[in-house]
């Protein structure tokens, strides 16, 4: 029986700094993929839609969706945002 004290492999990696900052920077990504995804079908808006009403063209709201696409100047993204109901929150991480 394995100590369980023992970390797993994953919150091993969490300790290297940079491993950690990839990480989270990755995740975030991911964060506004599913919510692109779940707030556009809660609102019942396709893709076509959303870019007629924010002006973000639909090919850059695709590759948001698919986790592809991450470079969005912030006046793109609060347009997205605010066209689907939600509004940006900043977070203070850390210490």
């Amino acid at each position: 029986m394995e100590n369980e004290n023992e970390l797993s492999t994953f919150e091993k990696e969490m300790q290297d700094p940079h491993f950690k900052s990839e990480f989270e920077k990755e995740y975030q990504e991911f964060l506004i993929s599913e919510f692109l995804i779940e707030a556009m079908d809660k609102e019942h808006i396709s893709v076509r839609n959303l870019a007629k009403e924010t002006g973000v063209s639909a090919s850059m709201i695709q590759k948001l969706r698919s986790g592809k696409n991450t470079n969005i100047s912030i006046n793109k993204l609060v347009s997205l945002i605010s066209a689907l109901h939600y509004r940006i929150k900043i977070e203070k991480i850390g210490a």
